[in-house]
């Protein structure tokens, strides 16, 4: 079992105990459906960790950023404001019929961000699954801006490159 959900059939006990043969393996294109986590090696948030040491001060291609994530059970829409060298604004665009709790958790986990200036901050306690997708959100937007900000300044896929992984 994965976080809320079941990778494997929630009855396989029983299946087993009546001699049927289980399938060992999943059909990855329903990875979100069945809420299993992405492969650490294409998680957003370890790429976002992952700091490119020659673009100095300014890291990010002004802008705003629209980026679309799943939490436990909503799709969020979520506009990522970034300038130069910091998050200048995180908000959310669209989202299901928003209660008191989560309009104050997702201001909560966006005034942690913004002051920290990083998406790598401490989950809201009660709403860790919505304070994880907002984080993806902006770790999402941090590198498609640090990719533009590359490509627009003409940068070099083929020089050698030198990463902290922060």
């Amino acid at each position: 079992a994965v976080g809320r959900a079941c990778i494997a059939y929630p009855d396989w006990a029983a299946r087993i105990a009546a001699g049927e043969e289980l399938e060992l393996f999943i059909d990855s294109t329903q990875r979100e459906a069945l809420h299993i986590p992405e492969p650490l090696w294409r998680f957003s948030l370890v790429e976002a960790m992952i700091r490119d040491m020659s673009m100095g001060d300014a890291k990010f291609k002004p802008g705003m950023f629209v980026e679309t994530v799943q939490d436990d059970a909503n799709e969020l829409v979520i506009n990522v404001s970034l300038e130069n060298d910091h998050i200048a604004d995180i908000e959310l665009a669209a989202s299901p019929v928003q209660t008191v709790e989560f309009t104050t958790s997702f201001e909560e986990i966006r005034e942690r961000i913004l002051t920290a200036n990083t998406p790598h901050v401490d989950a809201i306690s009660g709403a860790a699954s919505q304070s994880e997708a907002v984080k993806k959100a902006v770790a999402k937007a941090m590198l498609k801006s640090s990719k533009a900000l590359a490509a627009e300044e003409g940068g070099n896929d083929a020089a050698p490159k030198s990463y902290d992984v922060v």
